[in-house]
């Protein structure tokens, strides 16, 4: 795929200034101006992960009548139910939020409800039964911020609702006792871009700090949970984020939780220091499995469980599911990839709409980002079933889905999410006036250059610039992620030698006229595109990372583009 490179501009004064205050390399220097810091207090912030500095959750706006209430429930003994979502971050905050009940004595309940049976959101038939067992507060964990009807059907029975999302509000809100969401008007949170479970871990924080802050290193542990979920939702990786995720992957290390112990045996990850990728590619999936194909409760029980035959017998269950989510992931991609072949015309066509009747509605966004991964134009995949079709849509930059949507209005019966991901249901005979009216949008908003993928380089460098003691330096910038991405670099003018070729990845020596000779890998796809100018020089953008080699450790280049060299200007 033809890439956009977009070099960033550096500013060599205020890099200096952070150098010479903190002490550092001037490529960590000039790497954290492009995350956002602007002043050496800032850095050291950034580069602290103190947990300290979180803002107090009584900043959130409603925080005071959500702790009030729950105070109350408490010495009163009545019951709570936490409603959670059915993706990771729903999960995870409804775990976080039931451990801290439960430890602090509230008596609670908890519901997820199916994907498949009960749609998305909070499901008016469950809660009426919910209050006929005692249910008197219900709080909804990642999910309410658009559920009107549900929390009005609870005041007409009594039951008080506490609402706790992330997700952008319309302007009237629903009636709630309470709404805890940092993106609503009148919020006074600094920081506005936690996930779902991070807006549970700071009502748990709360509960906690207000009846009995003697338990709040309690509320810490939990930090596990909090860190998957926000990992999963990916929010960008900034502020609070870092700190929640920096702190979690610490406590997870420590396997302290049954659950989370045994998820990480399954996926094989028996090494003492984890990183984000080893929860994004081991945990989260296992976990979203069992909400994808139905009931995401063998998940939350699995979160739950401190018995470690329980632990193991949920495992299990979430790898098979995993095993047969991938099987029918597989079959839908492979078909879904044949469709955009007989039917997407991609002169016409800038945002690809699938549709089927065959299709899973658990898996329809795995295939939706593994489309968009290829193309490069938004993507929706809706699984239709009678006369209704349940879909998912992943977007690039400059087409927000929640916006473009809401001028599709019309042709939708719900939709809901962020500007690069939403989740939609809609009548099977309006998908095609949908597809039209999406692609009428896209013409008007996007061009040809907003269709060809943009690779952001922090920075140009020498080879041998690159030392074990900068990237051991450059380590202090993890957790990376959105909004704080692995740094990469660009090195023109590289002689490359071929190594070694596997099936799906290369290792080739990269030396530049002077300097060392580096160790670099790349996908086989990209090596093949770069075998017919072997022999000339070449221009790399790659990602540097510590490798570990016996006893000892070198550098590794991960290679994500090349281009052939321009001739070096003549004097």
């Amino acid at each position: 795929m033809i890439r956009r490179w977009e070099l960033k501009i550096p500013d060599p004064l205020l890099r200096k200034e952070l150098e010479e205050t903190l002490h550092i390399h001037p490529v960590t220097a000039q790497l954290l101006l492009h995350r956002g810091v602007r002043s050496a207090e800032e850095a050291r912030v950034f580069l602290s992960h103190d947990l300290g500095a979180s803002p107090d959750p009584f900043l959130m706006k409603d925080m005071d009548k959500a702790v009030s209430r729950l105070r109350r429930a408490h010495k009163n003994g009545e019951t709570v139910l936490v409603w959670g979502d059915y993706d990771v971050d729903g999960v995870t905050g409804t775990s976080l939020l039931v451990r801290t009940f439960r430890s602090l004595g509230f008596r609670t309940l908890y519901h997820i409800p199916n994907r498949l049976q009960d749609g998305y959101g909070l499901n008016t038939t469950f809660l009426t039964e919910a209050r006929r067992q005692d249910v008197h507060v219900v709080i909804s964990v990642d999910t309410g911020i658009a559920g009107h009807r549900a929390v009005d059907h609870l005041g007409r029975l009594g039951v008080d609702v506490i609402l706790t999302d992330h997700h952008p509000p319309k302007k009237e809100l629903p009636k709630a006792y309470a709404v805890i969401n940092p993106l609503q008007e009148g919020c006074r949170y600094p920081f506005p871009h936690l996930s779902g479970v991070g807006v549970s871990y700071k009502l748990a924080a709360g509960i906690t700090q207000a009846l009995f802050p003697e338990k709040n290193e309690g509320v810490q542990e939990h930090l596990d949970l909090a860190a998957i979920g926000t990992l999963a939702d990916v929010v960008p990786m900034i502020g609070e984020n870092r700190i929640i995720v920096y702190h979690g992957l610490k406590r997870l290390e420590r396997r302290k939780k049954p659950g989370l112990r045994r998820l990480l045996a399954m996926g094989r990850v028996r090494k003492n220091s984890l990183s984000p990728r080893d929860v994004i590619f081991t945990v989260s999936p296992r976990i979203n499995a069992s909400g994808r194909l139905g009931s995401a409760e063998t998940a939350l029980k699995l979160l739950l469980t401190d018995d470690d035959e329980e632990a193991e017998e949920l495992a299990r269950q979430l790898e098979e599911g995993n095993q047969t989510r991938r099987r029918i992931e597989r079959q839908m991609l492979k078909e879904a990839f044949q469709k955009v072949d007989r039917e997407v015309n991609f002169k016409n066509d800038r945002v690809i709409v699938l549709e089927d009747t065959k299709w899973h509605p658990g898996v329809v966004g795995i295939v939706a980002s593994r489309i968009l991964n290829r193309f490069y134009r938004p993507t929706v995949v809706i699984a239709v079933s009678g006369e209704l079709g349940r879909g998912s849509a992943r977007s690039i930059q400059g087409f927000p889905l929640p916006a473009v949507f809401d001028r599709c209005r019309k042709h939708l019966e719900e939709f809901g999410g962020h500007p690069f991901a939403c989740g939609l249901t809609l009548r099977k005979k309006e998908i095609q006036p949908f597809r039209e009216s999406l692609n009428r949008i896209a013409s008007q908003i996007l061009d040809g250059e907003d269709l060809v993928p943009i690779l952001s380089v922090d920075m140009e460098i020498p080879l041998e610039t690159l030392t074990l003691n900068l990237l051991e330096e450059l380590l202090q910038l993890e957790p990376f992620g959105t909004g704080n991405p692995d740094p990469l670099f660009l090195s023109r003018r590289v002689a490359v030698k071929y190594l070694s070729q596997k099936e799906k990845e290369c290792r080739v020596e990269l030396r530049q006229e002077k300097g060392p000779v580096l160790l670099g890998s790349l996908p086989a796809t990209l090596a093949k595109e770069m075998k017919p100018f072997l022999g000339e020089p070449l221009d790399f953008v790659y990602q540097p990372v510590i490798q570990t080699e016996g006893t000892g450790k070198g550098i590794l280049l991960r290679v994500k583009d090349f281009s052939t060299s321009k001739p070096p200007a003549s004097d």
